[in-house]
């Protein structure tokens, strides 16, 4: 008879452990309400970049989860290649100024014909330079935003919000 009941409390005590380790599992892989709330908000098109760090910080103090780290970490992650692509192509008008700049200041009027070539060479090279230097801005700009896309779109898919991002 002790056998019987010593039997039944194990498997009780099994039953209620796995159980309580299956809720503990599945509560760790669901994203919380706050954090839910705050990232929707930070998503909204129409945030300020003040709001957007205000957002992120609150966040940071919202996560509960493993599932909350990992959406946090694509979403900052997300924001951070979105603000790198927004000032590579603010660099790159940045840049064309310079060059516009270079391409004046070389073409005044010159006394002689030995200046004109020195001048006439170092736009040439000025012009190499800043060609090259916007394509690879160019090149990174667009890989940044695809990322960035990619991560807003996933953190949209996640959260429930029917939000599509484009580049």
């Amino acid at each position: 008879m002790t056998k019987r009941i010593t039997l039944t409390l194990f498997i009780a005590a099994l039953v209620l452990g796995g159980s309580a380790y299956g809720g503990y599992d599945l509560y760790q892989h669901h994203i919380s309400g706050s954090l839910r709330h705050i990232l929707v908000a930070a998503l909204d098109q129409h945030a300020t970049d003040e709001e957007i760090n205000r957002y992120i910080y609150a966040a940071r103090l919202a996560v509960r989860t493993k599932r909350d780290a990992e959406v946090l970490a694509d979403y900052e992650q997300a924001h951070m290649l979105f603000e790198q692509a927004i000032d590579l192509q603010a660099g790159i008008l940045s840049n064309s100024q310079i060059a516009l700049d270079c391409f004046n200041r070389y073409n005044q009027p010159s006394d002689t014909q030995a200046q004109l070539k020195m001048e006439i060479k170092e736009e040439q090279e000025c012009g190499k330079e800043e060609f090259e230097t916007q394509k690879l801005n160019n090149k990174t700009s667009k890989k940044d935003m695809d990322e960035a896309v990619k991560l807003f779109n996933k953190i949209s898919l996640e959260l429930g919000v029917k939000a599509t991002f484009k580049d």
